[in-house]
């Protein structure tokens, strides 16, 4: 049995492959789904990579080097546990077809598991543990996307000793020297140009910097700025030579990252979408992922998109009516729309082939039924994710959007329609849906009233500076 593995496709960890395993004895051999457990920047340069492989065979599922991964929302057909004790170094040539994307959740319980198994921690004391620590997080930096800069191949703060010691008196959370670690590592290429540390620049120099590098959402910008104005004034306590109050008055943030990663409008999302996928007229499947992103924009949930039917899509009303929810169609999604409630195959483009080739689509009435199997969103989440990434190394866009920040556009392009009719801005309507399905533990005099105000105002702070990125 064998596989031709897709060499233009660089390997990612945690995305699952089918695999030939080399294993004896009670090893696991022969062609097997297995997880990539290797870091991104080995899977991009190194010929080989780590993996570790998955079993349909469920047994001794309580052991604590074995995860169990359920086919419901994994993207595998069968349920499957992963052995953790068992990782094998093979060559990238035994990789065969890609299969799906372990999430974030499951690749957590592996990488525990993994470290339970090599025993390793009962041989490192609490300075190691520290240094592995920063490391990792800055190995997380640049699985996150983050440019970092290195010295001799190691992963670099500037000041490393100034930062570390800072960290070191201003907080004893994980969670928060994780994040000021995160924030200063990303920070460091740019010191590294300017020669100097952050905390001797103007606001002026730092502005733009930190529109790039700090998080989306208010919550975790005010973290991250809150992190960097405090570093700030301990240097200027500690008489750090040249610190300032630069970035002390650094006010608005985040607004470069907002407009690359949201849109304004359907006509906007329109444009992107005309930069990343084929025309409608082309009647490819791409027309199935333009309508992904316009039920984001619409508000449908990612978990319902999935269900939408034809019978959902009511052109003459320019609706999508599904259960008890109704939301708007947009003129610029119908021919997406149309093509996929009407069209029962799609063409397939291929480059070793003249001629397209049309395929028959999977049988049924949803929307986002293809051509091969059951669509599942893990598998739709990578494909647009490395289209998207395509497309802005190659320069057809500027933007890289997920599903998430299109429903957040669409829900505050409504919200900034009804402010301009002169209707009172209010999310409580989103706070409730958000909260919808969630559990949440109450604690003290902390009501779930008070969680919902919470959620509405941080949807408050994100419209106003989605508003203030766009010049609305």
């Amino acid at each position: 049995m064998g596989f031709h593995h897709n060499e233009q496709r660089v390997p990612q960890i945690g995305e699952v492959y089918l695999m030939n395993f080399g294993g004896s004895g009670c090893e696991q051999n022969g062609w097997r789904p297995g997880v990539v457990f290797q870091n991104n920047v080995g899977n991009a340069h190194s010929p080989n990579i780590i993996a570790l492989p998955l079993t349909s065979s469920i047994k001794k599922a309580r052991q604590p080097t074995h995860v169990v991964i359920k086919s419901a929302d994994s993207g595998l057909r069968l349920d499957s546990m992963v052995l953790c004790e068992n990782p094998e170094c093979m060559s990238k040539e035994r990789i065969g077809q890609y299969i799906t994307t372990l999430s974030n959740r499951y690749m957590r319980q592996i990488a525990a598991a993994n470290l339970l198994a090599t025993s390793a921690i009962s041989f490192l004391d609490t300075e190691v543990l520290l240094a592995v620590w920063h490391k990792a997080i800055r190995l997380k930096c640049c699985r996150s996307g983050i440019t970092l800069h290195t010295i001799n191949g190691r992963f670099a703060m500037y000041n490393e000793g100034l930062k570390i010691n800072f960290i070191r008196n201003y907080t004893q959370s994980i969670n928060t020297a994780n994040v000021a670690t995160t924030v200063f590592t990303a920070f460091e290429p740019h010191e590294e140009a300017w020669g100097a540390d952050l905390c001797t620049k103007s606001t002026e120099e730092l502005q733009p910097v930190i529109d790039e590098i700090v998080g989306l959402r208010s919550k975790s910008q005010w973290m991250s700025l809150t992190i960097l104005k405090e570093y700030v004034k301990w240097c200027i306590t500690m008489n750090v030579p040249g610190a300032c109050d630069g970035m002390l008055r650094i006010t608005a943030v985040g607004l470069d990252k907002v407009r690359k990663q949201m849109v304004t409008s359907p006509l906007h999302l329109q444009r992107y979408l005309n930069e990343v996928f084929d025309p409608e007229g082309d009647e490819t499947i791409d027309n199935l992922y333009r309508c992904y992103y316009w039920m984001a924009f619409s508000g449908i949930r990612e978990e319902d998109t999935l269900s939408i039917t034809a019978s959902d899509v009511d052109f003459m009303d320019m609706s999508i009516r599904y259960g008890e929810n109704c939301v708007p169609l947009y003129r610029e999604s119908l021919p997406a729309f149309h093509n996929a409630v009407e069209l029962p195959g799609f063409l397939y483009k291929h480059p070793n082939y003249a001629k397209e080739i049309r395929r028959d689509r999977v049988p049924g009435d949803t929307i986002m039924r293809g051509v091969r199997a059951t669509t599942k969103t893990m598998s739709i989440r990578s494909m647009l994710s490395h289209r998207s990434a395509a497309a802005l190394q190659d320069g057809k866009t500027k933007q890289q959007l997920s599903f998430y920040r299109v429903w957040m556009s669409g829900l505050f392009y409504r919200m900034y329609e009804r402010e301009r009719a002169g209707i009172p801005v209010d999310f409580s309507d989103a706070a409730v849906d958000f909260m919808s399905g969630r559990t949440y533990v109450v604690k003290g005099r902390v009501k779930l009233e008070h969680k919902q105000n919470k959620i509405e105002k941080d949807y408050m702070e994100d419209y106003q500076r989605w508003k203030l990125a766009f010049l609305m």
